[in-house]
């Protein structure tokens, strides 16, 4: 359960980096954004299969 929690708030936070980095034109931003935004989702489907199994 932790880690759902910790993933969800890593994706929140890089749509939010990204948003912000779009508003500012910060292209830094925008790509720190997108990077977290990836990983939340890299992480999460390679930890799909452990949850399925009710682990």
């Amino acid at each position: 359960m932790a880690m759902r929690i910790f993933l969800v708030t890593l994706a929140v936070a890089g749509v939010l980096v990204t948003a912000a980095g779009t508003l500012m034109s910060i292209g830094v931003l925008i790509l720190v954004g997108a990077g977290l935004f990836v990983v939340a989702l890299v992480m999460g489907a390679l930890a799909a299969p452990r949850t399925r199994r009710g682990r």
